[in-house]
């Protein structure tokens, strides 16, 4: 995405192989003359997480966009299908739009003409490489969804939240033991799907944002940056910021 022509190259992407990075959350377009309008189905294995997910992902759309255009993106309006928490007022203040609750689908419109928004990193090749990796990914996990990557998925989106086997053993209708033993099944653990999950969200963040190590260090869950610290090295076997400064040159 970061290497995408325009704004409007982004969200064909993010349509289109969505069920690469977060198949638990599909996104659908329409696009009208004047206003796109898009909206996010979450799985029912989420229901228990909806508001927070949905949550997440405003902040997440409203910010990534800031950032790969260097511009404000300004939104008309959102729609959510649950109802208004205490703290509702925040919505409009934070997405800068009206908010509408307990509408029957969670969407956001914005003008037509921010699709052609470019973006500050764009790179023809980049873009055609990053399609063709995507393409090649649909492929390799379209036959089946494997359990684990259900549960990258969930933790990518509440990563900050850190649920626990337990919680994502509930929103899968089975045991922890029987989660636990099916991801045994596919080569892998919670543990490590978790610090998969991890690693890529840290090296996205010391690579492509300025945010201090302690800022990262609390989007990925941690209650102590000496933890997120300790944790990286063991992975890269360089600290945040030495692995920051090496990547970025």
């Amino acid at each position: 995405m970061l290497t995408s022509r325009n704004l409007g190259s982004v969200l064909n992407l993010w349509v289109n192989y969505a069920s690469i990075a977060a198949p638990l959350v599909q996104p659908a377009v329409v696009y009208n003359k004047n206003e796109v309008v898009v909206s996010f189905q979450v799985d029912q294995k989420l229901v228990g997480f909806h508001p927070l997910i949905i949550e997440l992902l405003l902040g997440v759309i409203k910010s990534n966009v800031k950032s790969l255009t260097a511009k404000n993106f300004d939104l008309n309006g959102v729609s959510v299908s649950f109802s208004a928490p205490a703290y509702a007022e925040r919505y409009e203040r934070l997405l800068e739009c009206p908010v509408c609750f307990n509408q029957p689908l969670d969407q956001i419109r914005f003008d037509a003409a921010l699709l052609d928004l470019p973006l500050t990193m764009t790179n023809p090749a980049g873009e055609q490489l990053a399609t063709h990796q995507c393409e090649k990914a649909l492929m390799e996990t379209g036959a089946t969804k494997a359990l684990s990557n259900e549960i990258k998925s969930i933790l990518t989106l509440l990563m900050a939240k850190s649920p626990t086997v337990e919680q994502l053993a509930s929103s899968f209708n089975m045991s922890e033991r029987t989660l636990r033993r099916r991801l045994s099944e596919e080569g892998t653990s919670f543990r490590q799907l978790l610090q998969e999950v991890r690693f890529d969200a840290a090296k996205h963040h010391l690579l492509y944002t300025d945010k201090y190590i302690e800022q990262i260090s609390f989007d990925l869950g941690y209650n102590e940056t000496s933890n997120f610290r300790s944790a990286f090295k063991s992975w890269s076997g360089l600290s945040p910021k030495q692995w920051r400064i090496e990547n970025r040159r």
